[in-house]
């Protein structure tokens, strides 16, 4: 959930979040595009390396199945680079929330925010080697 931190969002209490739960849903939608193929190089650069990425993630943890329920479901989106090493890709991405389950009810939504000040101020950057998923 690249909208989040790590152990930032579950359906438990604040003490058992960093352990994770017994129920996980995940799923993710993302886009590779190669903007720069046929580009050459740039300087040291290969610019075919260089993809954008374009996401959708949606999940969360419960401590149990008997906790689930759909409205806590969380739905980020966001945007990502790729650069394509001969051992992986190196990757930089930034999710927001899109929907979030521990906002208070009539503040949940992207479109209940203001959003520069509250969805993308509030925006998380992910770095990795490798595809996310």
């Amino acid at each position: 959930m690249r909208g989040w931190r790590a152990r930032e969002l579950g359906h438990m209490s604040d003490e058992l979040l960093p352990y994770g739960g017994d129920f996980m849903l995940e799923g993710t939608a993302e886009m590779r595009v190669n903007h720069f193929r046929g580009f050459g190089k740039l300087g040291f650069i290969r610019m075919d390396a260089i993809w954008m990425v374009y996401f959708m993630d949606i999940g969360s943890v419960w401590s149990s199945i008997r906790d689930f329920h759909a409205r806590d479901v969380g739905v980020a989106a966001g945007i990502g680079f790729r650069y394509d090493t001969f051992f992986g890709p190196f990757r930089l991405d930034f999710g927001f929330k899109l929907y979030d389950p521990k906002e208070e009810p009539g503040h949940q939504t992207v479109f209940e925010k203001k959003f520069l000040s509250e969805t993308l101020s509030s925006g998380v950057l992910h770095f990795g080697i490798g595809q996310a998923f």
